[in-house]
């Protein structure tokens, strides 16, 4: 079993978890495919292969009949063992603010060239990734650069066609080649999917590892998101951030959503996050959040009314995620969509003081205009370079601590 670099690697947040029914409280219609599992023509398998019976009718079959073979490989012993051994997640690095903080004040270090490595850093990190976006990978080639290390393309043969035990044995062959892993697994048509896999990777390599993103939390995106506002007003205690759903053709997972509503109160900052009907976050990390910070750091907002919507704020993110109660189908989330085009930041929009961010690829006139875009509060241009600061301090954190949180 590897150590693991940075406390976001692990997400057994619900890995073994008795998932039985949706979690549809609190929200109309929310999340049909619930963490964990899948629609097969079988009806509903969860991601240790059980069968389940208290679910709606699907509304359609997977296709991809592989897809079954990934979850037939799941029910081993071995991989119940390691779902159970949950020990470093989110939700504990939202409960270990002190090492937030270590993170971001390295961060900035690394950026200014004034950090001292007291402990050797890794010379080779592979990188083995699927469905990550161009911009992580592009991030994980400058935080090696960063690092004066050497980053590696590893990738699995056709990861979706492949059963997750083979999936392990290829990331175990890769980790003996690297002195560190980069690991990150998007699963757009199976909300869990990517987290199934990388918590089983992450389990067995033989290298520190570090899990970039997959499509339930994205705590380095998450982080350079806070790291930017944190520059800005000097500190987060007190702060407000709105985490507003904006109109996009981009339809992400919910990830970075996800990874603010936890670790955004963990810096002393409240958040909230804004959405039309449907497009919520997922009910159960609401709650795991107003567990972790309290009900009154975390507020959830879906409302039709643009911009009354939109409370008052210090930072205000724009984001463009796809719908839970669709989650595999871009098209029925463009048909959503339509009807909230009026969710777009303009300059007026904004108050002024208010920091504006969203995440590359920037589109003008999808989620804001170039105006808004052009202006000084706009600090999406710093993106790119603080997400890559953030992964380096994140595996220097952990090679320096050596072990699980």
């Amino acid at each position: 079993m590897g150590t693991y670099l940075c406390p976001m690697l692990r997400f057994h947040h619900y890995a073994g978890e008795n998932v039985a029914a949706p979690d549809t409280d609190g929200f109309v219609n929310q999340c049909p495919l619930v963490i964990g599992e899948v629609t097969t023509r079988q009806g509903r398998v969860n991601q240790l292969g059980e069968a389940t019976d208290q679910w709606r009718t699907p509304r359609t079959s997977m296709t991809p009949t592989i897809r079954r073979m990934r979850h037939r490989a799941c029910p081993t012993e071995r991989l119940k063992a390691s779902c159970a051994q949950s020990t470093a997640t989110t939700m504990e690095l939202a409960r270990d603010s002190d090492r937030i903080r270590g993170i971001l004040r390295r961060t900035l270090l690394i950026e200014q060239g004034s950090l001292s490595l007291d402990e050797p850093t890794p010379r080779v990190i592979g990188l083995l990734a699927h469905g990550l976006r161009s911009w992580d990978l592009r991030a994980a080639e400058l935080a090696a650069a960063r690092l004066n290390a050497h980053l590696v393309h590893l990738g699995w043969d056709e990861p979706t066609r492949t059963s997750l035990d083979d999936l392990i044995t290829e990331a175990i062959i890769c980790s003996n080649a690297a002195d560190a892993m980069l690991v990150g697994f998007v699963d757009t048509e199976t909300l869990g999917g990517g987290v199934t896999v990388t918590n089983a990777v992450a389990e067995h390599l033989s290298c520190l590892s570090v899990v970039i993103r997959n499509e339930v939390y994205a705590d380095v995106a998450a982080l350079t998101h806070l790291s930017l506002i944190r520059d800005r007003l000097g500190s987060l205690n007190d702060a407000k951030i709105t985490v507003s759903w904006a109109f996009g053709d981009r339809f992400d997972t919910p990830g970075t959503v996800h990874s603010l509503l936890m670790l955004a109160p963990a810096l002393g900052a409240r958040v909230s996050v804004v959405a039309p009907p449907r497009f919520g976050p997922l009910r159960r990390v609401v709650r795991e959040a107003e567990r972790a910070s309290g009900q009154d750091m975390v507020e959830v907002v879906e409302s039709e009314e643009w911009p009354e919507a939109i409370p008052k704020s210090d930072a205000m993110i724009a984001l463009n995620w796809r719908s839970l109660d669709e989650f595999d189908d871009v098209e029925r989330n463009r048909e959503m969509a339509a009807q909230y085009r009026d969710w777009y930041f303009t300059r007026s929009s904004i108050p002024d003081g208010t920091l504006f961010l969203t995440e590359p690829p920037v589109r003008a006139e999808m989620a804001a205009d170039q105006e808004l875009l052009s202006h000084e509060s706009n600090l999406t241009p710093l993106w790119l370079q603080r997400s890559a600061s953030v992964l380096a301090s994140a595996i220097l954190d952990v090679v320096g601590n050596r072990g699980m949180i």
